[in-house]
């Protein structure tokens, strides 16, 4: 049996409020992915997600390119959200920047801060469209809540926004060693040339421990992914299975 498209809505009502039966109309962007991409039909079947912990089964009612229809279902799944939480600290990079931010999803990222660092090469990435890549991969990865997409300016302002266990992806630095305790963690990974002196001693005084990842010269783009592969399996994390 094929898997159901899911999609990302917003516009579902609270889990208290929502009932059998009843109607949602979908945003422009949905309605048109839905109609053209998918290319639904009246009476097809798709799961709609709020991005909150809820997940429904929908009927399509109207298939309109610019304002679908659909009648809601039962539950399919629910959920808490992660106890923990996996923070990427992302600096800008020239080339594979939106890859990371959907493996990144895919993975289990609670929340993804990019930031410029003092050697990031010249790329433009706006919030929106770091925002639909992010929804994207979690459609497509089953996540029930959608992780948190935030561009800075500066190391400095991204190392702010970091709690849990603090780890920063520097060459030659050991491995990651026996787990902590911690069941959250900011992973920060620097651009192709690599942070700054100045960067990795602000990192150091904010509490972040170094740490490498093998022998192996890593693109910028597959640093993260083999990060927080290794974070999960030694911490056997299921934060965002749900």
């Amino acid at each position: 049996m094929s898997r159901k498209p899911r999609l990302y809505a917003p516009e579902l009502p609270p889990r208290s409020q929502a009932t059998d039966g009843q109607l949602v109309t979908l945003a422009p962007a949905a309605s048109a992915h839905l109609a053209q991409v998918l290319r639904a039909r009246s009476g097809d079947e798709v799961a709609l997600f709020d991005g909150q912990g809820s997940e429904y089964l929908a009927r399509v009612e109207t298939p309109d390119k610019r304002s679908c229809e659909l009648r809601l279902g039962r539950l399919l799944r629910s959920g808490p959200p992660p106890k923990g939480r996996l923070h990427l600290l992302q600096a800008a990079i020239k080339s594979g920047l939106e890859g990371v931010i959907q493996q990144a999803t895919e993975l289990g990222a609670t929340d993804i801060t990019i930031f410029r660092a003092e050697r990031s090469a010249s790329a433009s990435l706006r919030q929106d469209r770091a925002v639909r890549i992010a929804t994207g991969a979690t459609e497509q990865s089953g996540r029930l809540f959608l992780p948190t997409v935030t561009l800075v300016d500066s190391f400095s302002a991204a190392i702010e926004r970091a709690t849990g266990e603090r780890l920063i992806a520097l060459p030659d630095a050991p491995a990651l060693g026996t787990a902590s305790d911690c069941d959250s963690a900011t992973i920060a990974i620097g651009p192709e040339g690599g942070f700054t002196r100045v960067e990795v001693e602000h990192a150091l005084n904010a509490s972040f421990h170094p740490f490498g990842l093998g022998p192996l010269t890593l693109r910028a783009a597959t640093a993260a992914p083999a990060a927080f592969a290794s974070w999960q399996q030694m911490h056997a994390w299921q934060g965002t299975t749900t």
